[in-house]
């Protein structure tokens, strides 16, 4: 077999019976390794996945991985669906004394290499974050995915099951509702995935538990409140990959179907067999990794590989993995977790995380029996949706995130990690951060949108995020967590920003319109340009087609035109400029010139996106 198996579609019913015999043979495999006691028990390993961004020096992605990889050498890095993030893996740790300083020292180490070489070789930065303040709708296209088979390969089969008619709703504090295709968003977001070492006898407690404590955990860390400069779900890495990879037909609205990315259906009742089991039941696999018409003679048996290439296509916020190295192992994998916004921050979450892994409480043994699996469910979307600010049910009680945070979950971290030898100054430390941040509800996420709130009463939305962002970077500079970060009005740490010639119009425009109709009267318009302090109104038709431009010149003209006609279509200008979204600032500014226009209309897609005018540029000068 080949050494770099090629990912391709499951096109045949022989692919497919090779391919599902393979996986069967091996959870027949992991079966009996369960039974037989073919796992190493009685350790501990901790290990991550750090994942992050590359921007340049306006703060916007820069689409740099495939040159990159050209100059870090060897070590644990790993492409990501998008050219403008990748992956570093972490070595295991054993879980005693300061294991977080050896996680945090090695994953230091490793990205102030990658940092070095982007700002030595490309003039560019990292940064850890969930999802990027600045990314736009240009930068989420298909051209933006890692030249990867891998990666086109899934976009192409995704999109295959799925259809082409999408709709894609996410709802917080503003709305996103998109026909893009949504997979291309799929490089948008970034994590930081944790790996703790479990015993096959403890892998069901171990299992539950960490679904009971997800919502909790996820509360607590939350950095992923912007997308396209909406604001929506305070994690909203958590909606916007379930919709990006989400297979389900929308015209077979009356069949129960789990999306690919699901918290889950149940706890865990008999034995961790049960969610291999629903894996290969409920999703059909429709990639392959096995040699075009290869047997299953031709499947090695010992190393479980269809079985993990299969539930990889499976995308579960908290996940069993076995390792079938030199030390056949288990372990359990949170996937929920953001990147950033500091490294000292994810440190925190994962003591956080662990110290509830070890610390695990005699009655979760028997979760499946006492809590409604509904509870956790719903405490996991409601902690996305809302971070610190909601009510968990928790073991039959309706208890605020804080309090049951501080009062109850954190000295049971606290004595978890202790039971293990974890050095007491470092635990302390480290879950003294998650006190403090939960105590003043300082999250990443209440930091971005309290930047951005604050920004958005001067600045258009691209402009704030820029900002924000540039203000972001500064502050992680420092090393200290966010919950110490000063308010963006407080401190100014980076100099006054100006738009330059690569700059979009997406970042600059004016994206809250009121438009009129070509049978609205122009009197209506003036009334609405007085009430709303606008220069110029957009004139749209039945199709939302963009049809003219009204200004106030020729409402002012018509005033004093005794001929004029009464309508809005007697007055607009027939004749404007367009550009799309992704034109720069530099484009626009010579076609101004070159018309001796005053306005530009922004379209994307054939339909208006938003007004640039001499003023908005102006605005952002020198």
């Amino acid at each position: 077999m080949s050494d770099t198996p090629e990912i391709r579609r499951i096109a045949s019913p022989a692919d497919r019976d090779v391919f599902t015999r393979a996986a069967l043979r091996d959870l027949g495999v992991l079966e009996q390794m369960l039974q037989d006691g073919g796992f190493e028990s009685g350790v501990r390993r901790l290990g991550a996945e750090q994942e992050l961004d590359f921007i340049d020096r306006d703060f916007r992605p820069a689409p740099l991985v495939p040159r990159i990889f050209d100059h870090l050498g060897d070590g644990p890095f790993v492409t990501e669906y998008a050219k403008f993030n990748m992956e570093i893996n972490s070595s295991p740790h054993r879980v005693e004394g300061n294991v977080f300083t050896r996680l945090q020292n090695e994953l230091a180490g490793y990205l102030d290499h990658v940092a070095k070489v982007a700002e030595e070789n490309f003039d560019a930065q990292t940064v850890l974050t969930g999802l990027l303040p600045t990314i736009r709708h240009h930068d989420v296209r298909p051209e933006a995915l890692t030249p990867n088979p891998r990666y086109h390969t899934m976009l192409e089969l995704v999109n295959r099951l799925r259809g082409r008619d999408y709709e894609f709703h996410i709802r917080g504090i503003d709305e996103l509702v998109s026909r893009d295709n949504p997979t291309a968003f799929g490089g948008t977001f970034t994590s930081f995935q944790i790996h703790c070492q479990s015993d096959a006898d403890l892998l069901r407690a171990h299992y539950n538990w960490s679904q009971m404590i997800s919502a909790p955990v996820l509360a607590a860390a939350t950095n992923s409140p912007l997308f396209l400069n909406r604001r929506l779900w305070r994690e909203t890495r958590i909606a916007l990959f379930a919709q990006t990879t989400d297979t389900r037909r929308p015209e077979a609205n009356l069949r129960k179907e789990e999306p690919r990315v699901t918290f889950g259906r149940d706890w865990v009742r008999d034995d961790i067999l049960e969610i291999f089991r629903e894996d290969l039941s409920r999703h059909r696999p429709y990639v392959t990794h096995l040699p075009r018409g290869a047997g299953i003679s031709d499947v090695p048996v010992g190393d479980l590989d269809a079985l993990n290439f299969h539930t990889g296509t499976i995308y579960r916020w908290n996940r069993v993995c076995f390792g079938m190295g030199e030390n056949p192992h288990l372990r359990i994998e949170n996937r929920i977790l953001p990147s950033g916004p500091t490294l000292i921050d994810e440190m925190a979450n994962t003591a956080f995380w662990l110290g509830l892994m070890l610390g695990m409480p005699e009655e979760a043994r028997t979760l499946h029996e006492i809590v409604p699996f509904s509870s956790a469910h719903s405490n996991f979307n409601k902690a996305a949706r809302s971070g610190l600010g909601v009510t968990f049910r928790w073991f039959g009680e309706n208890l605020p995130a804080r309090e049951l945070i501080l009062e109850r979950l954190l000295p049971l971290a606290r004595k978890g990690l202790g039971a293990y030898q974890v050095d007491p100054d470092e635990s302390g430390r480290l879950l003294g951060i998650i006190a403090d941040r939960v105590s003043s509800g300082r999250t990443g996420s209440e930091w971005i949108l309290d930047a951005f709130n604050s920004y958005t009463k001067t600045l258009s939305p691209g402009e704030a995020s820029v900002r924000l962002t540039a203000e972001m970077v500064a502050r992680a500079s420092s090393g200290r967590p966010v919950h110490e970060w000063e308010s963006v009005d407080e401190k100014v740490m980076v100099p006054k920003l100006h738009c330059n010639s690569t700059w979009t119009l997406e970042q600059v425009m004016d994206n809250d319109l009121i438009t009129l109709h070509p049978d609205d009267s122009w009197v209506f318009a003036a009334k609405l340009m007085r009430w709303n302090d606008r220069e110029f109104l957009p004139v749209v038709d039945d199709d939302d087609q963009l049809s003219g431009i009204v200004s106030k010149r020729e409402v002012m003209a018509a005033i004093d035109n005794p001929d004029a006609g009464p309508l809005v279509d007697d007055v607009k200008r027939a004749q404007f400029v367009t550009l799309p979204v992704d034109a720069s600032i530099e484009e626009c500014l010579s076609l101004m010139k070159k018309n001796g226009t005053d306005c530009v209309a922004v379209l994307e897609a054939g339909f208006l996106a938003g007004m640039v005018t001499g003023d908005d540029i102006d605005r952002m000068a020198p």
